[in-house]
């Protein structure tokens, strides 16, 4: 399996090569790499990871979006790892050698990551280790940490919501549908309408059916209307 890392030490060891040969007077180019970040203890933090997995990298900062577009005009980079709030939908960035960074998500953000190649899509207090998870990720593959994957999920499920004819349901389902959606269990709806939880069950199953949802769906829904339901 090629992986970013093996392609960039593959570089390094080319660029070595180049360098070790005594009647080849090319100057070796290090594997450079671009971390923009307007936060400086943050841009510190994940320049100090990159490193220590690409040891012989050249890493360079962009504190500001004019920083980031003046870096990206200079030079070619092997990896770009760049906050979200230096991003415009037409910027140019190589396909497969970028990862978007996130203070809080946002859908045009994710939808950019997703289909201009990133590497990854992470929040900026993402740990060491998923950064070098990054870098071990195989051609084409996309990784979203475990932050972004529950905000995901949250969007996805009030979209979901929105577009549910809840028409289609019958009185007493949507009944139980209304209790389900304002974070009432099984164990509540079945006191409060005094049957029993297998009937709640079966229901919610039927519900499923009526509105077209599949596992996944109504999984991501269920969890959205139990973290509702935590906050309140």
């Amino acid at each position: 399996m090629i992986t970013l890392t093996s392609r960039l030490s593959r570089l390094d060891e080319e660029h070595a090569g180049i360098n070790s040969d005594p009647r080849n007077d090319t100057v070796c180019v290090d594997t450079c790499l671009l971390v923009a970040h307007p936060d400086e203890i943050l841009r510190r933090g994940h320049c100090a990871v990159l490193k220590e997995e690409l040891m012989s990298a050249s890493v360079h900062e962009a504190r500001s979006y004019e920083e980031f577009l003046a870096a990206l005009r200079q030079r070619i980079f092997d990896l770009i790892v760049f906050h979200q709030s230096f991003f415009v939908p037409d910027i140019k960035l190589p396909c497969g050698r970028f990862a978007l960074i996130a203070t809080e998500p946002t859908i045009e953000a994710y939808v950019f990551a997703r289909s201009k190649g990133a590497l990854a899509y992470l929040s900026e207090n993402a740990s060491p280790s998923l950064l070098q998870q990054m870098l071990r990720l195989s051609p084409g593959a996309f990784l979203i940490g475990p932050l972004i994957a529950s905000w995901l999920q949250d969007y996805m499920a009030q979209r979901l919501f929105l577009t549910l004819d809840v028409s289609r349901l019958t009185p007493r389902e949507q009944e139980i549908f209304d209790l389900y959606w304002r974070g009432a269990n099984h164990q509540a709806i079945a006191q409060q309408l005094c049957i029993a939880e297998s009937t709640v069950r079966s229901h919610l199953s039927h519900i499923n059916e009526n509105l077209s949802l599949n596992r996944n769906q109504a999984t991501a829904l269920s969890k959205q209307l139990s973290r509702e339901k935590q906050e309140r």
